[in-house]
């Protein structure tokens, strides 16, 4: 019963990842907030919000810390 069960997993399981990359693009599609949505939870869309096509992606400098064996004796 065991075995039965692990080779199921090992099966469904691969085939519900390539399921969901493959078919997940076509049936998901994001096409903004949903104002109606919004109102039912008292979230107000602010009017500089920018749509999705206009948005620019963020880039962040990140900031690189110095984790040399400075000050650490190496003998």
């Amino acid at each position: 019963m065991l075995t039965t069960a692990v080779f199921a997993i090992c099966i469904t399981a691969p085939l519900g990842a390539i399921m969901i990359y493959t078919l997940g693009t076509k049936w998901l599609e994001y096409d903004g907030d949903d104002p109606e949505l919004l109102a039912k939870h008292g979230i107000e869309r602010s009017s500089n919000t920018q749509n999705d096509s206009e948005r620019q992606p963020v880039r962040e400098e990140l900031e690189v810390q110095d984790i040399s064996a400075n000050g650490v004796d190496q003998t």
